[in-house]
């Protein structure tokens, strides 16, 4: 795949959110803290917030990894991603 495919693949932030939210969770969401898969999204937020229905902890699909906290949006954070893994 090259770059620009990678740019109009993940075009916007709620697809780039999506597609992290499958490779995070490819069953399903499950809880970091307490394996429950039933959550809220909040979405009063750039990047949606998942809150687990049981223990309350709340993550998102950017949670553990290098983008954790990074100013930049999700679809350009995963364009640096790819540009320094090719």
């Amino acid at each position: 795949m090259t770059l620009e495919q990678f740019q109009h693949q993940f075009s916007s932030e709620a697809i780039c959110a999506d597609a992290l939210f499958r490779l995070k969770w490819p069953d399903g969401f499950r809880c970091p803290r307490c394996e429950n898969s039933s959550f809220y999204v909040v979405k009063t937020r750039r990047i949606p917030l998942y809150e687990c229905q049981k223990c309350r902890h709340q993550t998102t699909v950017t949670s553990g990894t290098i983008m954790e906290g990074a100013e930049r949006n999700c679809a350009n954070g995963s364009q640096l991603s790819f540009s320094s893994s090719a």
